[in-house]
């Protein structure tokens, strides 16, 4: 197949098919001083357009975020932005999926956290823990695999998940004992 005709078809099966909720969506925020079909057309074109057309997995959200930005920037142009505008923009939700930054630091920090406290366990509870949680067995494959009863290797699990889960809480300043205000402390030793 051609790389027009690949074009093409993946333009009429992930693009084109959203024409329809495009339109209305574009409808309902009452697009400033632009034409709907015009706009509409704008957008599917530049779609099509886009170089990098094989890398693009989602079609639809492609689709309104260029829309969404050809409204924007009309708007920009009128220098007046409707709240109702703007809400509606928001609402339809194609904001970046990926995680802020703060949430990528947390995340890093409690996997710290949970590393160091895996590396604490026991060694029978770690190695238990492992195989359950890391390498999905179950407990009888752990049991026979370690020639342990089914009830040695729930004991075990049971012991680490709960030593992970107070490493986790302690590390948690909001669920930690010393996380309220210091006069707090004070007169509790009163």
């Amino acid at each position: 197949m051609s790389d027009r005709a690949a074009r093409i078809a993946w333009f009429k099966a992930g693009v084109l098919p959203h024409e329809a909720s495009l339109r209305r969506f574009l409808r309902r925020t009452g697009a400033p001083d632009m034409d709907l079909d015009d706009l509409v057309s704008e957008a599917l074109t530049r779609t099509y357009a886009a170089e990098d057309w094989r890398r693009i997995t989602n079609g639809r959200s492609y689709l309104f975020t260029i829309a969404r930005n050809l409204v924007f920037d009309a708007a920009r142009r009128q220098k007046i932005v409707a709240f109702e505008t703007v809400a509606d923009l928001d609402a339809l939700g194609l904001v970046d999926a990926q995680p802020s930054a703060e949430a990528v630091l947390t995340t890093r920090d409690e996997l710290r956290v949970l590393q160091a406290a895996v590396d604490r366990l026991p060694p029978r509870a770690r190695e238990v823990f492992l195989l359950r949680r890391v390498e999905n067995l179950s407990q009888r494959q752990v049991g026979e695999r370690l020639n342990l009863s089914v009830s040695t290797v729930e004991g075990h699990f049971t012991k680490a998940i709960a030593a992970l889960t107070k490493a986790l809480q302690d590390s948690d300043p909001i669920r930690s004992g010393d996380a309220g205000p210091a006069w707090r402390s004070q007169r509790q030793k009163r």
